[in-house]
């Protein structure tokens, strides 16, 4: 098994540290997959609703992220979250 190096794991932990909110509770409906060159094809947990938690979870995780430095981001869930204000 691969390991990450410590200053990853060190960024990593101070991203997750900066998420602020209650426990989530998320209930995927359906899964779906699409297919593509390689072999790997991806399973995609889907929902009908009620996702704008996880949704903010991830941008608060994604900022986090990009202010340790462990990598530029920006997602289309920004339009959504932005939008759900």
């Amino acid at each position: 098994m691969k390991c990450l190096p410590e200053d990853v794991i060190f960024a990593a932990r101070q991203a997750a540290a900066t998420v602020e909110g209650a426990p989530i509770a998320v209930t995927f409906d359906r899964i779906a997959s699409f297919k593509r060159k390689r072999k790997a094809r991806p399973l995609v947990l889907c929902s009908k609703g009620g996702l704008m938690p996880l949704v903010r979870l991830h941008v608060q995780l994604g900022v986090g992220m990009h202010n340790t430095g462990l990598r530029e981001y920006r997602s289309q869930f920004y339009a959504a979250y932005d939008a759900a204000l």
